[in-house]
């Protein structure tokens, strides 16, 4: 009998309590291979406190505001982004290098923007996802990097 991998997710977006459940429970579906957890915040400085373990994380980019829950406007102030999904990400590039990263895009912001997607890979995320999208796609990105 093989023994399932355990894989922790942190999911950091202002809906992560909206579908989190449904996340884990399409990634933990019979025959798998591997035990999916998620944790989920809405604040980018809950979230660091949120890192150990981690093994994927999915992360907000707001592109067309800077979104900010209390703490957030302040948050890692040495490094030099001023959108704050990019400075979590090269944050966690730099300090948690094993952790794979998937961002995901709301939509108005990467309309007819494929410049804005090289860009957020070029950053260093492993991958993204656009929202709206469908529970499906972020599975199958959330397998591949697992």
């Amino acid at each position: 009998m093989n023994e399932e991998r355990e894989i922790k997710l942190l999911m950091l977006d202002k809906q992560a309590d909206k579908i989190g459940d449904l996340l884990v429970e399409f990634l933990n579906m019979p025959a798998e291979g591997c035990d999916y957890t998620l944790r989920i915040c809405d604040s980018y400085g809950d979230g660091l406190s949120m890192l150990d373990g981690v093994d994927i994380a999915l992360v907000e980019l707001d592109l067309t505001k800077e979104y900010f829950a209390p703490g957030d406007r302040d948050f890692l102030p040495g490094i030099n982004e001023e959108n704050a999904g990019y400075r979590f990400l090269t944050h966690l590039k730099k300090e948690y290098t094993d952790i794979k990263v998937v961002m995901l895009v709301d939509y108005p912001a990467c309309e007819d923007t494929p410049s804005e997607m090289s860009e957020i890979l070029n950053k260093g995320a492993d991958g993204y996802i656009v929202k709206p999208f469908v529970i499906s796609k972020l599975v199958e990105e959330i397998q591949r990097l697992s």
